[in-house]
């Protein structure tokens, strides 16, 4: 009988320990799934070179940034080529050239790239042609994993087939782009989240038909963030009104380097010099159901040689510092030990009555010596 129960009571520490060990390897393979609806993407923008047609002298470093970060999906808003902006028409081959040799590049992250145009990627009807063939026609909206995105299209997109007078800039998203937001925030109602890019900074000023037209239909949405890539006058903005981020990520490749010629270009432009304070960026943004989480990633900070103090008294010229509230630490140290003579003495002779023996002392010591004088001249 005693045998009996000893081994049922060993069957029972078996069965527990078996079902503890189920429940244990459960709970970690919760813990190790991550959520139906969690994933990562970066943006950035402004990836163009200048008119030489060199690949972006910081694109390189931006790539490897973004692959340690293994990200889902990527999104780049705008100005990707120089795009022939100085001539009235651009050469097709030339265009064509630089969008292979840049996808190239992309390519080596391994995720789908997505785009927007920006003024240089789009300015005559040769770099229209060659965008929308190469890219498809904008606006245009992705689902993925049940959020939206949204890529809108902020450049002029000239009519028929002449030349167009370049540098044309928006300040404004047209009413058929406005009316199709609506539409796609309407039929993608049940999303968890949505996300706009386009190139130009629309909402920059606090005046801009942007907060009239756009942004009251955006806040009734589960809109997290509109992203732009437009240059200037900052690499990078950031604000948040009724819950949505608003931000501009941008790399320029124009001052990587700083030399002498970029330094008179600084110097003789004060909204270049204040570009020249602010890192290049990209944005890494994770996704986790309805929480969103961005992070300000730098690009070139410790490669270009851009913040140097040497660097910066080029630019600026010599700083100058108030003398007045220099601290100089080996003054301090002789001033303490004179403090502390002082300080010995007092303790010494820092008494009422002390100091009267002393001043008594003293004296006496005048008197006598004032007699013995007087003595020598009897």
């Amino acid at each position: 009988m005693k045998n009996s129960i000893q081994t049922l009571a060993l069957f029972f520490k078996l069965i527990l320990f078996l079902l503890g060990l189920g429940i244990s390897n459960g709970m970690v393979f919760a813990q190790s799934q991550p959520l139906p609806n969690s994933f990562s993407f970066v943006v950035f923008g402004h990836i163009r070179s200048q008119e030489d047609g060199r690949i972006n002298k910081l694109l390189d470093e931006l790539l490897d940034k973004i692959r340690k970060t293994d990200p889902d999906l990527a999104f780049i808003t705008g100005d990707m080529i120089w795009g022939f902006v100085h001539q009235p028409l651009a050469d097709s081959q030339v265009v064509v050239h630089d969008w292979q040799v840049l996808d190239e590049h992309l390519a080596r992250l391994g995720i789908p790239v997505y785009r927007v145009p920006g003024n240089h990627d789009i300015n005559d009807p040769v770099t229209r042609d060659i965008f929308f063939r190469r890219y498809g026609n904008y606006p245009k909206s992705i689902v993925y994993k049940n959020n939206l995105f949204l890529l809108l299209n902020s450049a002029y997109v000239p009519k028929g087939n002449k030349p167009s007078p370049k540098y044309i800039l928006t300040s404004r998203l047209d009413s058929n782009q406005v009316n199709w937001i609506k539409d796609q925030l309407s039929k993608h109602n049940s999303v968890k989240n949505v996300f706009l890019f386009m190139h130009h900074v629309h909402w920059w000023s606090k005046d801009a038909s942007w907060w009239k037209d756009v942004h009251p239909i955006l806040k009734n949405y589960n809109v997290r963030a509109v992203f732009s890539g437009d240059f200037g006058p900052m690499k990078f903005t950031h604000l948040k009104k009724d819950g949505i981020h608003y931000l501009r990520t941008t790399i320029d490749e124009k001052f990587a380097g700083a030399n002498e010629n970029v330094i008179h270009q600084l110097r003789a432009s004060e909204e270049n010099r204040n570009l020249l304070t602010q890192f290049d960026n990209f944005l890494y943004i994770e996704v986790q159901d309805t929480n969103v989480s961005i992070d300000v990633r730098t690009v070139g900070a410790l490669s270009t040689g851009n913040y140097s103090p040497e660097v910066w008294e080029k630019v600026h010229g010599e700083t100058k510092i108030d003398k007045r509230f220099l601290y100089d630490p080996d003054k301090e140290i002789k001033h303490k030990k004179q403090k502390n003579l002082i300080s010995k003495f007092w303790k010494a002779f820092g008494s009422p009555f002390r100091m009267i023996v002393l001043g008594g002392v003293f004296t006496l010591g005048l008197f006598i010596g004032l007699l013995i004088s007087l003595r020598k001249q009897d």
